[in-house]
């Protein structure tokens, strides 16, 4: 295929859409496919007249309106396709109108967008609908990603099956008169092979569901519908969903014995499931070969990374990710050679046991249905979602007829002597309450077609009333107000609310979204140890005292069931955060931090050396570490998110890469990342035969030096030894909000990193235009990552407008006319320059979605996007 037939158009109000689509020629021409990438509006200029192919990335701007330079496009298909409405006023499908512009032309569409706003992706559906109707056909599906969680969780995945897509019609076509079920056959026995154990091992893992600390499972929301006002007519409410899938029981006796549940039906010891390990997890880039694949990683430290007066909790975990004997699914060699510093990892975190008791509770679910295993019946296998296609009835059915069954150990605790039923026959296949324990995100506000649904099962009518309300457009302010950050609501909040509610579990496992692994970066180097992870991460908890946990607005605080109505919940708790936590024992906090100079008593003179800094065994400060011998976690090396790399001196081919200076920019535990480049950095320096002349500067934001200031001493190790030529600290919370340089100097007037960014803005633009430097950049992506990118552009918008050189160097890197040094750098051009350094790999961003609303996730993802409005 040649970029005569296959074009990539973009839309874009500030650059998102162009680096997506840049980013997709990219990896097209990866695999031998070129192609070009032009504006939309050019596309009315291209001919189309014989077989072709296009890609649309298309932004959605304001209230769902296209960007401003491609409306010009949007406005001349709009008239082609009323002239076609207009030639066939009665839609007569007897008479379809002929030579239609655009026949010959297949594509897809990728839409970017926002669901705070109500016309999601309106600009690319729109687009999409009129490319139909002027006689174009999709070749593979469309893709609408969600700024609100994180624009990367559809992306990627969309980018990866259109390459996939491409790679095997272009290279591997399949004949007509190959029999799709042989290959279908041919594919499902590919991924078994990964995992071929014909009978599964005798010893099991367990994880222990003793906790201190649960986010309340009777929490009541005071909704304030006042604010609406009168509302004659409901508009804009989703489309009546019809139920497509069942839940199955295989059997009527429960898998574990009533002896072995608490007073809340619930076991002390959960065993992870082998399918847990046969199959993808819920995020789509995961194909379970190789590398990918989910397996049990030990965790054989733990230790508290801040004191008991920090706002946030900062735990360091060492993984062992070796193959340990008599445990199934542990370990991963294939990883070993693979992963680099600045890769990332993904965690299986469960949902909280109690929240699953209280839901079922709540929807009167039979207690001794809970633990029975089921499947899911379809009368169509595709209307199955892709989470829990691995599920699907008709394969237990196959595997009941056509697979000779060994045995398995039963899923009761090891604790528990009673006999339980036979499993055997149910292998591959979740009890209900596995299935939301690990596939169902039940800490999500429903969607609003959920609502709808659960609208109609309500059998008081005011209730009933309430819910249409907040899914119609008309309580668009309400439900906003419900999946913002700050108030962090649940379906079980939900339920709570509205008492008359009684959905059923076929329509919550149809509507629920899958639940996310939690996404980690690795904060070691494998030069030190290619078997073991370490990473940090914050203990999240949330305190619930917005509007929405006052009491009612409908309830009298002399009901003497007031209380009862309204209990006041005061916290709650991050999903993996705090499983974590409790796996490790809650390591305890740290009475005082350790100093920049307290290790300064270490010679840095070889390899176990910087060990010794590593592990921090020489401090009388050092983290009070928590050994364990049996904590495991099911865990994935995420080889598709490799783009926050730091190449070290033996993997780069150029010569000149130990010289290129290096930028770190972060806050809180972003720095994890840049601790395993400090710590890469320092093994290049002891293996090299001469010196290593780099500058490396860390910029670094924290709250507060003596209570959350993460790895001080390592830090101070490193600057006294060089590796890192500048460390510059700003403290957000304490009184004088200090900010530290290299020189150990304070000032109040840094109190953010980008503070610091603007002090140093001269030294930053020499270092970027100059000598080539790489900017790195981890932190939250809403926040920090959005302001720092914001402050970047504004300090190279001015250096590129008031420094002809530099902007002369701008043009001639964009590749345009560098003759008029009159005309103005626009933020336009900012923005591109920064893209362009993105996709040399000069630009990197190792953003955390922290989505509240979507049960306090932890979310590290490879956010390697520039923020889209609208």
């Amino acid at each position: 295929m040649t970029s005569q037939n296959l074009k990539i158009f973009y839309a874009s109000e500030s650059g998102n859409s162009e680096a997506i689509s840049i980013e997709i020629e990219k990896k097209l021409k990866e695999i031998g496919i070129n192609s070009s990438v032009k504006q939309l509006n050019s596309f009315l200029k291209t001919d189309f007249s014989s077989d072709s192919k296009a890609i649309f990335v298309i932004s959605t701007f304001g209230d769902g309106d296209p960007p401003s330079n491609s409306t010009l496009c949007f406005r001349k298909l709009a008239r082609l396709c009323k002239n076609i409405k207009d030639a066939n006023p009665s839609n007569d499908q007897s008479n379809p109108p002929k030579n239609l512009e655009y026949q010959k032309l297949k594509f897809c569409v990728l839409g970017l967008g926002d669901t705070n706003y109500d016309r999601f992706c309106n600009a690319s559906k729109t687009f999409s609908g009129y490319l139909n109707t002027l006689g174009a056909s999709g070749f593979y599906e469309n893709g609408f990603a969600d700024d609100a969680v994180g624009l990367e969780l559809v992306v990627e995945p969309w980018i990866k099956g259109l390459i996939e897509h491409f790679e095997q019609s272009h290279s591997r076509p399949i004949s007509n008169d190959t029999n799709s079920s042989t290959i279908n056959a041919l594919e499902k026995l590919q991924k078994l092979e990964i995992f071929p154990p014909k009978k599964i091992l005798n010893t099991s893992v367990y994880w222990s569901n003793t906790r201190k600390y649960n986010s309340p499972i009777d929490r009541i929301l005071s909704i304030d519908y006042s604010k609406i006002g009168n509302v004659e007519k409901l508009t804009g409410l989703p489309r009546p969903h019809k139920l497509s899938l069942s839940l199955k029981y295989l059997s009527n006796s429960p898998l574990i014995s009533d002896s072995s549940l608490d007073q809340n039906h619930i076991p002390k010891n959960f065993q992870y499931p082998n399918w847990l390990f046969n199959h993808p997890t819920s995020e789509p880039a995961i194909q379970d070969t190789g590398s990918d694949q989910v397996f049990l990683a030990k965790v054989s430290k733990s230790h508290c990374l801040t004191t008991k007066n920090a706002l946030k909790r900062t735990l360091l975990l060492d993984l062992d990710i070796s193959k340990i004997d008599d445990i199934p699914y542990s370990g991963n060699p294939n990883v070993f050679e693979k992963w680099r510093v600045g890769d990332s990892f993904g965690i299986i975190s469960p949902n909280d046991p109690l929240q699953i008791s209280a839901l079922f509770s709540r929807l009167n679910v039979p207690h001794n249905s809970w633990y029975c295993p089921v499947s899911i019946v379809s009368a169509n296998d595709t209307s199955i979602p892709s989470h829990l296609k691995q599920f699907n009835h008709n394969s237990f059915l196959e595997m009941k007829s056509q697979t000779p069954l060994d045995s398995i150990p039963s899923a009761h605790d090891p604790e528990d002597s009673n006999k339980e039923p036979d499993s055997n026959q149910f292998i591959g296949f979740p009890t209900l309450f596995d299935l939301f324990l690990y596939k169902l995100d039940i800490s999500n506000i429903p969607k609003k077609q959920l609502l709808l649904i659960m609208a109609d099962s309500c059998s008081d009518p005011i209730e009933k009333s309430k819910i249409l309300l907040i899914a119609s457009r008309n309580g668009t302010s309400i439900y906003n107000e419900l999946r913002s950050h700050q108030s962090i609501v649940s379906i079980l909040d939900f339920l709570n609310t509205f008492s008359s509610c009684s959905i059923t579990l076929d329509h919550l496992v149809e509507l629920l979204p899958p639940l996310a692994p939690r996404n980690y970066s690795i904060s070691s180097s494998p030069l030190t140890s290619s078997a073991s992870w370490k990473f940090a991460f914050n203990s999240i908890e949330h305190t619930l005292d917005g509007p929405l946990d006052k009491p009612s607005h409908a309830t009298d605080s002399n009901d003497q069931n007031y209380n009862l109505k309204n209990p006041a919940p005061s916290k709650k708790f991050g999903l993996c955060s705090n499983w974590l936590d409790s796996l490790c024992d809650y390591p305890p906090s740290l009475e005082s931090l350790p100093s920049l100079n307290s290790l300064d008593s270490i010679s840095f003179t070889n390899v176990s050396s910087l060990i010794s800094v590593i592990d921090n065994t020489t401090s009388p400060l050092a983290p009070i570490s928590k050994s364990h011998t049996n904590t495991f976690i099911p865990v994935f090396y995420r080889s598709s998110a490799t783009q926050f790399r730091l190449e070290n001196i033996q993997d780069s081919g150029n010569l000149n890469f130990n010289k290129t200076p290096i930028l770190m920019i972060c806050a809180g535990t972003g720095i994890t990342p840049f601790m395993g480049f400090l710590e890469q950095l320092a093994i290049d320096q002891v293996g090299s035969e001469e010196k290593i002349n780099r500058s490396v500067h860390l910029y670094y934001g924290c709250r507060d030096p003596f209570a959350d200031f993460l790895f001080t001493d390592r830090l101070g190790f490193y600057k006294k030894n060089r590796i890192l030529t500048a460390l510059n600290v700003a403290f957000s919370r304490v009184n004088d909000n200090t900010a530290q340089n290299n020189d150990s100097t304070s000032s109040s007037n840094y109190k953010y990193v980008q503070d610091l960014l603007e002090r140093d803005s001269d030294k930053l633009v020499d270092l970027v235009i100059n000598l080539s430097a790489r900017i790195y950049i981890c932190g939250s992506a809403v926040g920090m990552g959005k302001d720092v990118h914001s402050k970047l552009t504004e300090i190279f918008f001015k250096a590129f407008n008031s420094i002809p050189e530099y902007k002369q160097s701008l043009f001639k890197f964009l590749d345009q006319p560098a003759d008029d040094l009159s005309v103005e750098v626009s933020l336009v051009d900012v923005n591109k320059y920064f893209m362009k350094l993105s996709s040399i790999g000069r630009y990197s961003r190792d953003l955390n979605i922290q989505t509240y609303k979507s049960g306090l996730q932890e979310n590290s993802e490879k956010f390697l996007f520039f923020i889209e409005a609208g």
